[in-house]
């Protein structure tokens, strides 16, 4: 047989072989996410195959991004088979497909992706939309003739596999190394820019760096906790004057209806004297009917003074309290600025008991302000009824007294 033969023979033996190579491939089927909803959300599960070998997810209800971490295994995969996963509700509705050629495994044999669901003859559709997120394994195998396993010879397949995993090694190795190259230049431009060293994190693996840590942690805690009081002392501050004025305006409002007690009290005895004037008997009506002036005169006094603001708060034992703490407070921030071994250990609980208790202070606040509002609307219906009546009462005797004249 010439030699040119044999090389054909060889050959040809040797696709042969690639061709019938049984391989594995692992598909996980993670979750997908914004699939379509028609009339209403379906009860999702995948359908994963590959050649005639096909295996099934569970189903999820309710929901558009369902997740089933589901593990399928393939064995015997012929090289060039490709893998399909369709989504379909649990009433075997379409709703999209993936279809992953042989040629993409082969670029990537062990890959995490989102992959777009697409209609079923693969392509873009309207009534299609979300994504499946998948990872597939895929391990070439040798098989020789009868029982006895050995390794194949080193294939095409085998080749492209090796220099694709070589490809990609080589590229995260790059990157990385482009990265830390970026981050080292970074960290000696903030050096020489600003005079200082490179922040170091702490080392959470020996004691040292725990403790710092720690420090750290309680340090960045009373910070914020003293902030808190801060913004809690500004709150109470704000909301003592608020209710100082409403008390001063609810003082007012009480003095505005007392005096329009006494000018009804005036236009009684106006109306008593017109009586008195216009005839013999209504000087004798006067005589038997009860004078109002009387029962004006008894009432209490009016009040000259208006409740000022230190008057309210040193009346209030709580805020009086809180002006005191607040002194000692502000009297040791000298010592808070010290190391954290200089400060009390039990500094950050009694910060937050002092916020505890600012929270109720403010919480009583609001009830003051609840309650004076209420008696400041009482107080406003009653004058608008005085000054009603007042000024009928006028009109009446505007009229009277022209009648007389």
């Amino acid at each position: 047989r010439p030699e040119g033969n044999t090389n054909i023979d060889s050959t040809t033996q040797e696709n042969k072989h690639e061709k019938n190579r049984m391989n594995s491939l692992e598909v996980i089927v993670y979750s997908a996410r914004n699939v379509a909803i028609t009339n209403k959300i379906p009860d999702c599960m995948c359908i994963v195959k590959c050649g005639k070998q096909k295996f099934g997810t569970g189903i999820c209800s309710n929901t558009n991004s369902p997740k089933w971490d589901t593990t399928t295994s393939f064995e015997k995969v012929k090289t060039g088979s490709h893998f399909t996963v369709t989504l379909q509700s649990s009433k075997k509705k379409f709703l999209g497909k993936v279809k992953v050629p042989f040629e993409k495994i082969l670029a990537d044999p062990q890959c995490v992706t989102w992959l777009p669901l697409k209609g079923k003859n693969g392509s873009d559709s309207s009534k299609v939309t979300g994504e499946l997120h998948l990872r597939w394994i895929y391990r070439p195998e040798g098989k020789a003739a009868g029982n006895a396993s050995v390794v194949a010879p080193a294939t095409v397949a085998d080749k492209q596999i090796d220099f694709a995993a070589t490809h990609k090694k080589n590229q995260e190795e790059l990157l990385g190394a482009a990265a830390t190259q970026k981050e080292t230049g970074s960290i000696f431009s903030k050096i020489w820019s600003s005079n200082e060293p490179a922040p170091v994190e702490n080392d959470l693996s020996t004691t040292d760096g725990v403790i710092a840590q720690t420090e750290a942690v309680r340090s960045q805690s009373m910070a914020s906790t003293q902030r808190t009081l801060k913004t809690l002392d500004q709150s109470i501050a704000t909301g003592t004057t608020t209710l100082d004025k409403l008390q001063h305006q609810g003082q007012q409002l009480k003095n505005m209806s007392y005096d329009m007690e006494g000018m009804e009290g005036k236009l009684e005895e106006g109306a008593r004297s017109l009586r008195g004037v216009q005839s013999i008997w209504g000087a004798a009506a006067n005589k038997f009917t009860k004078n109002k002036k009387e029962d004006l005169a008894n009432r209490p006094s009016r009040s000259k003074t208006l409740p000022s603001s230190s008057t309210i708060q040193d009346s209030r034992p709580d805020l009086t309290e809180l002006k005191i703490n607040n002194k000692m407070r502000s009297g040791s921030v000298g010592q808070q600025s010290q190391t954290m071994d200089e400060q009390e250990p039990d500094q950050v609980d009694r910060d937050l008991d002092e916020i505890g208790r600012r929270v109720g202070i403010l919480k009583e606040l609001a009830l003051d302000f609840s309650t004076e509002i209420q008696d400041q609307s009482a107080s406003i219906d009653k004058l608008e009824g005085q000054v009603e009546k007042n000024n009928v009462e006028i009109k009446r005797q505007t009229a009277w007294v022209r009648k007389l004249l």
